[in-house]
């Protein structure tokens, strides 16, 4: 099957994912193209020989420099061309935002099947903009078949966009091969405890209140050191904070790192406090590694790692439930032992991509 997969080359969220999903299917036997303004990060070190890279130009004339280019249009030119000279059997759009609109504009053109996945934010953040409301609820109805990545932001989007149905559920998946136990190997510790957390540092990964935490137990446990990984918005308030209750000896701002399944890999603690996951991919990666999860209970979350089982989930961001789960998996070593092991094994069974990756291939195929 030639698969066109469309997304954004950024090195986070639905951009990263469907990099992981065009890799996979293409070690399937499929045909992919990957479509997208640029080449996407996963795949600047190069690709597998099913796999095609197209970048099709942002047109920046100067009557867009304060709207942008017309993105949409472009891409939906782009497709077009590829439909006609290639004819694959399915167009596989990533994000909700932008790419519904292309969705609408392409089938004035040609005749293609089509399906996109909703992610999180095009959702649960942009999918209530007053402005954005209307014409995504419209516009989806362009695409033959909606899709999203937890039962939670399925339910959600039938709510928000008004849907008959709700988006059939697909999870995201993990490499269990890329992020495993093994791979902790090139990490050095030094004999401490470590809490690791990774993210773009916006409001909605919540990682002041980690440092906040940390900082009212920080103190108790001398030898745990906490690691921001990751860049973004509140990067220097998190710093800051960690300065102000003077333990700044004790967090370790990594930056942006490739290397992140190493580091959850070496990890004895991953943190995932955001205040909405559509579904948690780190705290899956972690899981996978073996390393066991302190997460806030929101969203998708609660579907990927379970209660007592592969993590501690604290409820309305309860400051002294955070502080509570924090200091008994600091504390408990077995436990941690056991929640990383039962992490590991869930991820195999319900989050690996022989799990996923056929439900796409169901998909493609009911609507091809």
């Amino acid at each position: 099957m030639h698969v066109v997969m469309v997304a954004f080359p950024t090195v986070g969220g639905s951009g990263l994912f469907a990099s992981y999903l065009a890799r996979e299917l293409a070690n399937r036997g499929h045909r992919i193209t990957l479509l997208s303004y640029e080449v996407p990060v996963f795949f600047k070190q190069g690709v597998t020989e099913r796999i095609k890279i197209v970048t099709f130009p942002l047109r920046n004339y100067p009557l867009f420099r304060d709207v942008g280019p017309p993105y949409s249009m472009l891409l939906a030119s782009s497709l077009a061309k590829i439909a006609r000279k290639y004819q694959p059997d399915v167009i596989h759009y990533h994000y909700g935002v932008h790419h519904v609109l292309t969705a609408f504009l392409l089938r004035q053109l040609v005749s293609i099947p089509q399906t996109l996945t909703l992610h999180g934010s095009d959702v649960h953040t942009l999918g209530k903009d007053w402005y954005l409301n209307e014409p995504l609820t419209k516009l989806l109805l362009s695409v033959d078949k909606l899709t999203s990545v937890s039962n939670f932001l399925s339910a959600l989007a039938k709510e928000v966009f008004c849907l008959d149905e709700s988006p059939l559920t697909i999870h995201n998946f993990v490499d269990p091969e890329l992020f495993s136990p093994e791979k902790s190997s090139g990490i050095a510790k030094e004999g401490k405890t470590v809490i690791a957390h990774a993210s773009n540092f916006r409001e909605v990964k919540n990682p002041t209140f980690l440092v906040k935490v940390f900082a009212t137990i920080g103190k108790e446990y001398p030898d745990t050191e906490l690691w921001m990984v990751g860049d973004g918005p509140l990067r220097r308030k998190c710093y800051t904070i960690a300065k102000k209750n003077e333990i700044l000896d004790q967090v370790r701002f990594l930056g942006v790192r490739r290397n992140i399944n190493e580091i959850l890999a070496a990890a004895d603690i991953v943190a995932v406090p955001s205040k909405i996951e559509s579904f948690g991919l780190v705290a899956a990666e972690a899981m996978s590694s073996e390393t066991p999860v302190w997460a806030s209970a929101v969203g998708g979350v609660p579907e990927v790692v379970r209660h007592n089982r592969e993590g501690l989930l604290f409820e309305n961001f309860s400051l002294e439930e955070a502080q509570q789960y924090l200091c008994t998996l600091i504390e408990d070593v077995s436990l941690r032992k056991r929640l990383g092991r039962n992490g590991r094994k869930r991820v195999l069974e319900c989050f690996s991509p022989n799990t996923i990756v056929p439900k796409y291939e169901k998909l493609y195929a009911s609507i091809s």
